[in-house]
């Protein structure tokens, strides 16, 4: 425990960790998609991928949220720790 809170290693969680990871890459992906049919002038394309875009977005968010109410349930906050400082504003 840090200054009367829970250290960073007692929180994260591996499985939460990939599927974020997961989401971001693969939203960088169909973003890059759907430039690629911008440039091809393909309208039905372009909205069809940015559309999958904004999906997996939201879906990261959703995680990250559901992290940080998790987290500040458990007692790590901004004021907990110069890690939890760290993280929460690099994070945020």
């Amino acid at each position: 425990r840090i200054a009367d809170g829970p250290s960073p290693g007692e929180l994260f969680e591996v499985k939460s960790l990939l599927i974020q990871t997961f989401l971001l890459l693969t939203s960088s992906f169909t973003c890059g998609l759907a430039v690629h049919e911008m440039r091809r002038q393909n309208v039905k394309g372009l909205i069809t991928w940015m559309a999958i875009t904004l999906g997996l977005g939201l879906g990261f968010l959703y995680f990250e949220i559901e992290e940080f109410l998790h987290f500040i349930h458990e007692g790590a906050n901004i004021g907990t720790s110069a890690a939890w400082s760290g993280f929460f504003v690099l994070v945020g």
